[in-house]
């Protein structure tokens, strides 16, 4: 077959099935790696944990934290979770299909916010290049609220590009998004907001006299107004305000918090790093925009959304004091559509200069990684821990042979399918290999040893939880308990099975230790001592 014939080939196919051709490519990335599954447990675990309150107490409306209710944060997320404990059965694998969900939503609806904006195969180079990005691939196996936002955000853009049209359908799903995201994020809603309202004042305008836009901001408010009646009746003001509270907490910058209170450029870095190596192609793509290039249907107002949204974004995101990588989850989509245009105007015109340097640089990225692997391979390069060794020499190897074929290869196609090939395998490996979904490996391999009386008994907490590690490490062990207690204080008799913290300094008098795991003690009733 022809290099023209195998091009028109992948080309018909695309055109034909571009949605199923894109779930064939990203199911891969998000099905592997669930058989050795531990919860991130500051994130991920204080969300399963509080939705697995929820289905247990029957209160689907308050977010508990033990026995206390904390309005620390929206309810989305965990109620989300419930419902998927509730359908699917408790487990982890459980836990994570809102998210797992969501992420697929994301890339379906980058794909077709691109075809809205530029032609169809950049759209579909746009949407792939998400899901071949590194923070989408994290967060995708996360089960926290931040690709649950990313979806209802770019369904609400959507339905804000499609709002010009007749139908009242797309405003009332720009109006709707806004109240489900707060439901999912509380007030930090209001960022992308903020950021979507020069687009708005250029090209959609007429969107603030539709009734339709008015009626879905309302329906989409309607569920967050109840919830914060019926919690406002029930717990009252101080406890309910907790959303307020913690909205300003994370607006001042706490210097014990050295993640979170950091530089105003922050993102300049650490967004195009978690977006590597894709984001290297961003300038060429916003060069490409700007000077209104590519198109296929005239969209008003264009470059004010693919240009002017992520920076506005991104400048929002600067000057709020808390900052963390997973804000930048937001801008990924657009920056894969920026980055898909730069990439298929270098296939499409090998011979510009432009091309040919960045072609060549690739080569000699791809050559570095090669490399790499050998020196990572044969020890000369030591990495810590030991046990990523493997899975990066593979990683580095692949995408560095991938590249390498660039040399060989002469159509667009072929040319997409090399930068793409060694990076989708990469990420498949990394997820077969269980790096993106195994964040506590010592605890899930101490729990494998004790399974079996944990099984058969309520198992309680003993303790205070104030320092940050015994307080993840609680989370983690609660989860992984079939029957979920209560949480005891140092004086409170034992019931059953029971962790103690690290921080009790010995057990309770008629208790036996029957384990230790990472300082936290299990206990049990002495039986010879109730007859």
């Amino acid at each position: 077959m022809t290099d023209v014939g195998w091009s028109q080939r992948v080309s018909a196919g695309l055109a034909r099935w571009p949605g199923l051709v894109l779930l064939a490519l990203v199911l891969p990335l998000l099905l592997l790696g669930w058989g050795q599954a531990s919860p991130m447990p500051h994130d991920e675990g204080y969300y399963a944990l509080q939705g697995r309150w929820m289905l247990e107490t029957g209160d689907w409306l308050t977010p508990y934290w033990w026995d206390q209710p904390v309005f620390d944060r929206a309810i989305g997320a965990q109620w989300l979770i419930a419902l998927s404990y509730r359908l699917f059965g408790y487990g982890n694998v459980q836990a994570h299909l809102p998210s797992l969900g969501a992420a697929i939503a994301t890339v379906l609806l980058t794909f077709a916010i691109g075809r809205q904006l530029l032609p169809r195969r950049i759209a579909w180079v746009g949407a792939l290049i998400l899901a071949l990005t590194p923070l989408w691939v994290s967060y995708a196996h996360l089960a926290t609220q931040d690709m649950l936002l990313l979806a209802i955000e770019l369904a609400g853009i959507y339905g804000l590009i499609r709002s010009g049209e007749r139908s009242p359908l797309w405003s009332g799903l720009a109006g709707t998004s806004i109240g489900l995201a707060f439901w999912i994020k509380g007030f930090m809603v209001a960022v992308p907001v903020l950021a979507l309202l020069p687009y708005v004042w250029v090209a959609r305008r007429s969107l603030l006299k539709r009734p339709a836009f008015w009626a879905g901001l309302g329906l989409g408010w309607l569920p967050v107004l109840l919830w914060l009646q019926i919690s406002l009746q029930r717990w009252g003001l101080p406890v309910v305000a907790g959303l307020l509270d913690k909205m300003f907490l994370l607006s001042k910058v706490k210097q014990d918090a050295p993640l979170h209170a950091l530089p105003w450029y922050y993102y300049l870095w650490n967004v195009p790093a978690n977006a590597a190596p894709w984001s290297l192609l961003v300038p060429l793509g916003g060069w490409r925009v700007a000077t209104d290039a590519p198109t296929e249907t005239p969209q008003a107002g264009k470059g004010w959304l693919l240009l002017g949204y992520p920076l506005a974004l991104l400048l929002l995101l600067s000057l709020f004091n808390t900052k963390t990588p997973y804000y930048g989850l937001q801008l990924m989509p657009f920056l894969a559509l920026l980055s898909a245009v730069g990439l298929t105007h270098l296939v499409q015109y090998p011979q510009w200069t432009g091309s040919v340097c960045i072609r060549r640089g690739t080569v000699g990225l791809a050559l570095v990684l090669l490399f790499g692997t050998l020196l990572l391979g044969t020890g000369l390069i030591p990495l810590q821990p030991s046990s990523l060794v493997v899975p990066i020499t593979l990683a580095a190897g692949l995408i560095g042979v991938s590249w390498l074929v660039l040399l060989r290869a002469r159509t667009p196609a072929r040319q997409l399918a090399c930068w793409f090939t060694g990076p989708w395998l990469a990420l498949v490996l990394a997820g077969q290999l269980s790096l993106w979904t195994d964040h506590e490996p010592a605890l899930l391999q101490g729990l494998a040893a004790i399974a079996q009386p944990l099984q058969q008994s309520v198992v309680d907490f003993r303790g205070p939880l104030q320092e940050t590690r015994a307080n993840q490490q609680a989370i983690v062990l609660a989860l992984a308990a079939p029957q979920l207690g209560r949480r005891l204080d140092e004086t409170a008799p034992l019931r059953g099975l029971t962790w103690q913290s690290p921080e009790v300094s010995r057990p309770p008098d008629g208790s036996v230790i029957l384990a230790t795991l990472d300082g936290w003690t299990l206990l049990a009733p002495d039986a010879s001592q109730h007859p």
